[in-house]
């Protein structure tokens, strides 16, 4: 699963930076994209875009979610591939991750936007 990660606060580079350094995961593996190479018409404060490619479960969902959370954060929005997001709060305890990802019913998340 290809996952765009967003940040309006936040440079990719810096973002990418952070997560490699929390996250020990051979199952994630974070690239710099342009933001035409994955259909991101979304403006951002730097010309790449950070795409976490994910294998697995969603665990590691989670944990990527958790990671995030701890960057300064105050929502984080995860966006399904049919456009609808869930809204969580940076400072949600990983079981209650769990469960809104659980409600995405097995549908691919296109987008996470750190807010």
């Amino acid at each position: 699963m290809q996952i765009k990660i967003i940040s309006r606060e936040h440079k990719s580079d810096e973002l990418k930076k952070f997560l490699e350094e929390q996250l020990n995961d051979s199952n994630i593996k974070l690239e710099l994209k342009k933001p035409e190479e994955v259909g991101e018409t979304q403006r951002t404060i730097d010309p790449t875009i950070l795409v976490a490619i994910v294998g697995g479960t969603f665990a590691i969902l989670t944990t990527l979610i958790a990671a995030l959370s701890q960057k300064s954060a105050q929502t984080i929005i995860i966006q399904k591939a049919d456009s609808s997001k869930i809204e969580v709060p940076a400072n949600t305890p990983l079981d209650k991750i769990d469960e809104y990802l659980k409600r995405l019913d097995g549908q691919p998340i296109q987008k996470i936007v750190v807010k």
